[in-house]
């Protein structure tokens, strides 16, 4: 933390499967002076490129008649698009890289392709779909209402727990389900005035769309370039896993990193609660956190629980075309 320049984190995971939030850890510490019981988990925050991974299922939605579909082979041209976005854009490492697939953009996080991905299907529709799949506070205050392209690249706030069950509801195949911290309210005569019980859900993307995003989140060859850190690798346990950072003035101030596998969903965000820049913008960061905690999880607890095996990952959703290691819908 010192030498990144952070002083603060915040986590949350959630049971894929039910949408119970089974750990949350809002601050450093609760009793951490100035801003520990500050809970950052329900902050309003910017996402960066987690929010990449939502934008991209809306693309592969598209069912234009007549017109190409969208899958990971797709190419989506990362150059200068300053007239559409409405400003100056600029990737990352202040490159452009020409005809690159949507596999290697949403890998290894470009921003150009990720904004036209937004733009090709629509800035409201893609919003929507987000909200829709959990992450209902996105875009949502003062000025953020109106963010246009900017939220395809994380330019808008969002809760963490909200942003968890988006995500969620990608590792649940696009299917949308409530979160839930609460399994019972009893009284002080041990009446139950309150029960959590599962519910079906609503499916608000295909399965197949879903499919393609885990199938480009779980390649690490894919991002590579990025680097080889420990939550792209845990061992035993196969994970997708979207890194992202927001910036202040060109500068990092915001790290996040978001994980799933079809047993749990994970996010983690670091940063400082007055928004100072940090020393250090390393998105991956974070992944040793996330890669010690989904390994433990998975193995010591959902194991022993009959919960998740060694090995458990997605079926092929019927319809899905392999044009050798790129998936595209069936539509």
């Amino acid at each position: 933390p010192v030498q990144a320049g952070f002083s603060n984190g915040a986590a949350t995971v959630e049971d894929t499967q039910t949408g119970q939030i089974v750990a949350l850890m809002g601050s450093r510490d609760f009793n951490y002076e100035g801003f520990g019981q500050d809970n950052a988990a329900t902050a309003y925050i910017q996402p960066g490129s987690t929010v990449k991974s939502p934008v991209y299922a809306q693309l592969f939605e598209r069912r234009p008649e007549g017109q190409q579909n969208y899958g990971s082979g797709s190419i989506l041209v990362d150059e200068p698009i300053d007239s559409i976005y409405g400003g100056k854009l600029q990737n990352a490492d202040r490159t452009y890289r020409g005809s690159v697939t949507i596999r290697t953009s949403l890998a290894t996080s470009r921003n150009v392709p990720a904004v036209k991905a937004m733009y090709i299907a629509g800035v409201e529709p893609t919003i929507k779909e987000i909200r829709e799949m959990g992450a209902t506070s996105y875009c949502t205050i003062g000025a953020d209402q109106q963010a246009g392209l900017a939220a395809a690249i994380g330019g808008c706030g969002v809760k963490q727990v909200d942003l968890v069950n988006a995500y969620a509801s990608l590792a649940r195949q696009g299917v949308y389900k409530p979160q839930t911290t609460v399994l019972e309210v009893k009284n002080s005569s041990g009446e139950v005035l309150k029960k959590w019980s599962d519910v079906k859900g609503k499916q608000i993307i295909d399965p197949q769309s879903a499919y393609i995003v885990a199938d480009i989140l779980s390649d690490s060859s894919a991002s590579a370039s990025l680097g080889n850190y420990a939550a792209k690798n845990i061992p035993g346990v196969k994970t997708a896993t979207k890194t992202g950072t927001s910036d202040k003035g060109g500068n990092a101030k915001d790290l996040w990193m978001m994980s799933y596998s079809p047993a749990l969903t994970m996010g983690v965000w670091l940063g400082n609660p007055d928004t100072t820049i940090l020393k250090k913008g390393t998105s991956s960061i974070g992944s040793p956190i996330i890669a010690s905690v989904m390994e433990y999880a998975h193995k010591e607890v959902y194991a022993p629980e009959g919960k998740w095996k060694q090995g458990d990952w997605y079926p092929t959703p019927a319809g899905i075309q392999r044009i050798g290691k790129e998936v595209y819908p069936s539509w």
